[in-house]
């Protein structure tokens, strides 16, 4: 899980998946590969699978996985969008890796569970 936050109103490409978030009447409007949803605190949304090939130096196989997010709006601070994150992938893939791969505009910190 991860605490995330973006630019809000503002179109962040994550791999091939546009993220568009503006805020509308104490609610955000969710546009993600243009499938529109409104989202108030609390409420969440879950993204479809998708497949991911990471790889190094564009050519030797890192890893080959297939994840699926859920994002929770908490709601917007200083012109940011927040949401708690859950990424569930089918292979283990570090942290580490995971942050490279989120785009400089993503602010993602890793949300200790008890």
């Amino acid at each position: 899980m991860y605490g995330v936050s973006f630019p809000e109103g503002q179109t962040i490409i994550v791999g091939n998946t546009r993220v568009h978030a503006p805020s509308f009447e104490n609610a955000l409007i969710s546009d993600i590969d243009g499938s529109r949803e409104k989202l108030a605190v609390g409420e969440d949304r879950k993204l479809s699978e998708r497949g991911a090939k990471i790889t190094a130096f564009g050519m030797i196989p890192f890893a080959d996985t297939i994840f699926q997010i859920t994002l929770i709006y908490k709601g917007e601070r200083e012109n940011r969008a927040c949401f708690d994150m859950t990424l569930r992938t089918s292979q283990q893939v570090p942290d580490f890796l995971i942050k490279r791969l989120l785009p400089a505009e993503i602010d993602a910190r890793p949300i200790q569970i008890s």
